[in-house]
C-alpha cells in the first residue's frame, strides 16, 4: 500500500488492536489464549474495516468462518497440484468447495452491506474496485471480479498475524529485548496512557527492527518461485558461472527458511537479535 493508504487506515487499524488488547486485559488470571487464533481475528476484522468499510465484530465470540475457510482453501490449493486429479475429486473437493463457498459469501456480505448502506466520504478499497475504470477501454470490475478481490485481500494479509505471534514467541524468550522496546515506546510515545499516532512509527527504530527480524525467522511466507529467463527460449539457464543448470521454463522455489539462516549473511543465525535489523546493518 502507498504511504497515504497506510495514513489513511492507521488509526482504524490501532483502535481495533486497542479493543483486542483491552479484551486481553480483562481476562482471569490463568486464561490461556492462543495468540496466532487471536491475532487472525484482528487481521480479517481491520482488513474487512479498512478495505470494505465494515465491522465483523469477531474479535470475542465464535471466530468468523473466512479464518478457517482461508486456512483449508489456501493448503488445499497448494496440495491438489501433487496429487492425482481423480484423488483430488473423489477425496478432497467437498471441503475445499465448502471452503471457497465460505470465502465468496464473506465478499458477498461485504458487497452487499455497501450497497445497503452507500458512503461517498470513503474512497476505500471496495469504493475502488465499484468506481474505477479502466483508463484505456473505460470498462469496470464485474460483480463477480470484485468478489474475486475482496477473498483475495485477507488471503495476503494473513502472514501478518504469523510475523506477530513470532515476535511474541522471541520477545518471551528474550527479556531484555522487551525492556529494550518498552524504554523505546515511553522515551517516544510516553506513558501507558498516551496515544500511538502515525508520526511515531518513523522514531521507533528498535520496535520496527523486532518485526523484520521476527520476519527472517519466522518465514511467516515460507517461499515463493520465479522461474529464470533463458538467453533463449529453449536454452537452459545458467547460475551461480554455470554451476548450476535449470531447464528452460523450469520453476525454482525459493526457500526463505534457509535464505534467512545463511550464516555468511546472518551471523549466529538462530539467534534472535533485533540490532542487526539496525542502521547500515
Amino acid at each position: 500500500m502507498a504511504p497515504e493508504a497506510v495514513a489513511e487506515n492507521f488509526t482504524e487499524v490501532r483502535n481495533i488492536t486497542a479493543e483486542l488488547i483491552a479484551k486481553w486485559q480483562n481476562l482471569s488470571p490463568g486464561t490461556t489464549i492462543s495468540p496466532i487464533d487471536e491475532l487472525n481475528r484482528l487481521d480479517i476484522e481491520t482488513t474487512t474495516q479498512c478495505f470494505y468499510g465494515r465491522r465483523l465484530n469477531n474479535l470475542s465470540g465464535p471466530p468468523h468462518p473466512m479464518i478457517a475457510a482461508m486456512d483449508g482453501a489456501t493448503s488445499e490449493a497448494m496440495k491438489r497440484p501433487t496429487r492425482p486429479k481423480p484423488l483430488n475429486w473423489l477425496l478432497y473437493s467437498s471441503k475445499f468447495n465448502r471452503d471457497c463457498a465460505t470465502m465468496r459469501k464473506y465478499a458477498a456480505d461485504c458487497l452487499s452491506y455497501r450497497k445497503a448502506h452507500p458512503r461517498t466520504d470513503r474512497q476505500d478499497l471496495l469504493w475502488t474496485m465499484l468506481n474505477a475504470k479502466d483508463p484505456q477501454t473505460g470498462t469496470g470490475l464485474d460483480e463477480r471480479q470484485i468478489l474475486d478481490e475482496i477473498v483475495t485481500m485477507p488471503i495476503g494479509s494473513s502472514t501478518a498475524p504469523c510475523v506477530i505471534a513470532s515476535a511474541l514467541y522471541h520477545l518471551v524468550q528474550t527479556p531484555s529485548c522487551i525492556a529494550k522496546a518498552r524504554a523505546e515506546i515511553a522515551a517516544v510515545v510516553g506513558g501507558s496512557d498516551a496515544e500511538l499516532t502515525l508520526a511515531h512509527l518513523d522514531h521507533l527504530p528498535y520496535c520496527t527492527a523486532i518485526v523484520r527480524e521476527s520476519l527472517r525467522l519466522s518465514a511467516a511466507a515460507p517461499g515463493f518461485n520465479i522461474e529464470p529467463l533463458p538467453a533463449t527460449p529453449s536454452a537452459p539457464v545458467q547460475l551461480v558461472g554455470g554451476k548450476y543448470t535449470i531447464p528452460a521454463k523450469q520453476t525454482v522455489i525459493i526457500v526463505l527458511h534457509g535464505v534467512n539462516r545463511d550464516p555468511a549473511v546472518f551471523p549466529s543465525p538462530e539467534t534472535f537479535e533485533p540490532e542487526r535489523m539496525m542502521g547500515e546493518r
